[in-house]
Formats: structure tokens, sequence, C-alpha cells
């Protein structure tokens, strides 16, 4: 399977507070994506934001992924309140849906990108605004720079 690629800028604007990025550790993933959510496994190693199935409930968060990294890979993690990053989305968002209120996705592969929050949800955490819609962004192949089939979507978020 080949490698990809982002080039996607993670920060956007410092907004009311500087970001912060820190050299967290090395990836205990078999791969972190650019702008998805980071946590800390037992192992002290930096995955995705964990998913429900690991029973660890909701998470706070980091910081997002500065871009790809592989396993064995030094992780950079973009932290701060009040900053405004282009975060890594679970979908499509339309302008109609600014200023809904954004928190970890805990699912599958999605897991780490944010999502809408639903109040019912106990694991529910507000963790970000929606600031934009989404781009679309092509994911490109590291060894050759051919596009993939794959996409992923980023929005401008507010992290609080």
């Amino acid at each position: 399977m080949a490698t990809t690629k982002d080039n996607i800028e993670v920060v956007v604007n410092d907004g009311t507070a500087n970001p912060r990025i820190i050299e967290m550790g090395i990836c205990g993933d078999s791969n972190i994506e650019s702008g998805v959510l980071l946590d800390i496994n037992s192992d002290g190693e930096i995955v995705r934001c964990p998913d429900l199935s690991t029973n660890e409930g909701a998470r706070v968060p980091i910081g997002l992924a500065l871009k790809d990294y592989s396993p064995g890979d030094v992780v950079n993690c973009v932290t701060g309140d009040g900053i405004i990053v282009n975060a890594q989305m679970d979908g499509i968002y339309n302008s109609n849906h600014v200023g809904v209120q954004l928190g970890m996705q805990y699912v599958g592969s999605g897991r780490g990108r944010f999502a809408y929050v639903y109040e019912p949800n106990e694991n529910a955490r507000t963790q970000g605004i929606l600031l934009s819609k989404t781009t679309t962004v092509k994911k490109t192949h590291i060894d050759d720079g051919s596009v993939s089939s794959g996409v992923r979507y980023y929005a401008r978020v507010l992290m609080i």
C-alpha cells in the first residue's frame, strides 16, 4: 500500500491565543493524518483519539496532528484554546452548518476527526466551533506524487 501525504496547512490563524506546536512523542498508530485529534496511549505513544470500543469514554485531545505521520515518526502536535485551525472533518459540511458545535468522532477509521456534537450522547464533549464549509483535499502519494482516489475534508475550526 502506498503511503500518502497531505499538503494542507493545519494552523490557519493564531486567533486569540498563540498556538503551540509541540513535539509530543512517537507515532503509535498505523498512520496519523494531518488535522486529526490526538491522544497518548498507555504506552506513551501518540495515537488518534480512541474510539468508543476502547471503553475509554470521552477523552480530551492533546491537540491536532501538524502533518501526516507513520509508525515510529516523531509527532508534532498543534495545541491551544482560542486558535483557529484547519481540522479534519468526518464529512462534507456546507456554509449553513457554520457555528455548530463540534466534537471528536469516536468510530472506526473516522476516529479523531471532528463531527457534530449530539447532546443525547453521554460522551459528547464540545471541542470546537465550525467556522467554514469543508474543503475537499485529494491524497497524494509520498513516493511519486501521484494522486490517490481517497479524499479528506478540512474546515476552519475555532478550538475551545
